[in-house]
């Protein structure tokens, strides 16, 4: 029993404190697959872009205008979504895996990231309402309203995680740099 404890604390719990520390602050690398896997979904997402384009380009003369805005704002949602991929692939890799690895132009904060997408899908939510705003007649008010909710969830969600950052960058963490 006494070698046990010897074990326990001396040179030995050390090595056993470092290996387990190693495991859990290595693991981290895990989130990669996860990188890759979105790296995959944003070149798929990338080739419906291009198919999208292709078919702008090929009945642009039977387009009415209409129909030309609601191309161009499911491009744009795409490119929306498209960035905010990428925005998640280097904020959390920044965030999560390599703090020393700095692009100066982005703010990678766990909380920061999750505003940046908050205020994407209610960029993303808009576009949305404004096609369902142009074929009210199509879809119905009940399913509008519907999505109308949604949108002002999305809103408020965001405010309260603008509001929780905020107290968190000044009040709570004034002087971290």
């Amino acid at each position: 029993m006494s070698d046990l404890n010897k074990d326990c604390s001396g040179k030995n719990h050390g090595k056993v404190k470092q290996f387990t520390e190693n495991i859990l602050f290595g693991s981290r690398w895990l989130l990669v697959l996860f990188y890759a896997g979105l790296i995959i979904a944003l070149m798929a997402y990338a080739y419906t872009y291009a198919l999208q384009i292709i078919h702008l380009v090929g009945s642009i003369g039977a387009l009415t205008s209409d129909s030309t805005m609601m191309i161009i704002l499911e491009l744009i949602d795409m490119v929306m979504i498209a960035s905010l991929v990428k925005m998640m692939i280097t904020g959390s890799y920044h965030a999560f895996i390599d703090k020393h690895h700095h692009y100066p132009d982005e703010k990678a904060s766990s909380g920061f990231l999750k505003l940046k997408l908050a205020t994407s899908l209610i960029g993303v939510s808009a576009i949305h309402l404004l096609q369902s705003f142009m074929a009210v007649e199509a879809i119905g008010w009940d399913k509008l309203n519907k999505q109308l909710i949604i949108h002002v969830a999305f809103l408020i969600g965001a405010l309260v995680l603008a509001v929780i950052e905020f107290l968190h960058d000044r009040v709570i963490q004034p002087n971290v740099e």
